[in-house]
């Protein structure tokens, strides 16, 4: 059973290192990676920032002496009409340029895989997520097969989406 527990909130800090009770959590989310309508990654987001900085680095290390995961959250979160989270799950252009970038980043921070936010999902669109993470799945599992992969979701998440997840994470 995996428990993804997020860390404290940014920024995180030398000493957040020494702070975290790894013998408590089998997979640490670090919290979290920008993803753009385009399906580039967010750069000039604190959170990519973080994920690639020294600190997060340490993390990594000492997680991974210890046995526990250490998972990059990637999140497209929106809100009003969801022009942004629509473009993005309409385009599989979008989706496959997300899965390059975001593979590549987790091969270079040895990631053990990855937690995937987008919110709010609404039943709506949740068959159109629930395909991107499907090919997510397909694509991290092909390069990383002993990958964990991760979904947070918010609440009220509709029973279509919870099924639908199921066989993915």
């Amino acid at each position: 059973e995996t428990w993804a527990r997020p860390l404290p909130p940014l920024p995180i800090d030398g000493g957040t290192v020494d702070r975290i009770q790894y013998e408590l959590v089998s997979t640490i989310a670090i919290f979290g990676l920008g993803i753009k309508a385009d399906g580039n990654l967010d750069t000039a987001w604190v959170g990519y920032k973080e994920y690639i900085g020294d600190d997060v680095a340490a993390i990594t290390n000492a997680a991974h002496d210890k046995g526990v995961r250490v998972v990059p959250t990637f999140q497209l979160f929106d809100s009003g009409s969801l022009t942004k989270m629509r473009a993005f799950l309409a385009s599989t252009t979008a989706q496959a340029r997300f899965i390059g970038q975001a593979l590549d980043l987790m091969a270079q921070r040895q990631a053990d895989g990855a937690n995937l936010d987008f919110e709010p999902m609404l039943n709506e669109d949740a068959a159109s997520y629930l395909a991107f993470v499907a090919r997510f799945r397909t694509a991290m599992k092909a390069r990383f097969p002993t990958a964990t992969l991760v979904n947070a979701t918010s609440a009220g998440a509709g029973k279509d989406l919870i099924l639908g997840l199921v066989p993915l994470v």
